[in-house]
């Protein structure tokens, strides 16, 4: 009873994905940030939910974490938004979500899947822009 109101309740994104990169599970935090319930997500690729993106880096993630068991951590800094998740999807604020991504392999029944963790990094993100342009104003004051 309470895994399922974890993971429903939850302040990250989480999504598992089959070999093939179909969606398997897609949590609450997903179904309000992306603004699709998980009844219409499951079985479909990351690429068809999310068209407008580029999902290249992602996609070698789940393929790694899914073929060799691998890890992989895609931060907000290198890799910028990479889906297309918003503050409150249902309220039509388009405010694009800062995230990182971390893709795990995990094993069910001897079958690999992976778990894709979002987490929302826009507050960080917001305040360390500040803190650049602050150091600019700065460094062009002397």
């Amino acid at each position: 009873m309470i895994g399922p109101l974890a993971t429903t309740e939850s302040q990250i994104g989480l999504a598992v994905l089959d070999g093939q990169q179909c969606v398997g599970f897609w949590n609450g935090w997903l179904e309000k940030h992306a603004g699709l319930a998980e009844r219409h997500v499951l079985g479909r690729r990351l690429d068809a939910i999310f068209p407008e993106d580029n999902l290249l880096r992602l996609n070698l993630a789940v393929a790694a974490a899914v073929d060799y068991g691998m890890t992989s951590v895609l931060s907000q800094s290198i890799n910028g938004a990479l889906l297309s998740l918003i503050v409150q999807a249902q309220r039509g604020d388009g405010t694009r979500i800062e995230q990182t991504i971390c893709v795990k392999p995990v094993r069910v029944d001897g079958r690999r899947y992976c778990l894709v963790q979002i987490s929302d990094v826009s507050a960080g993100a917001r305040r360390e822009k500040t803190l650049r342009q602050q150091a600019e104003k700065r460094h062009q004051m002397v």
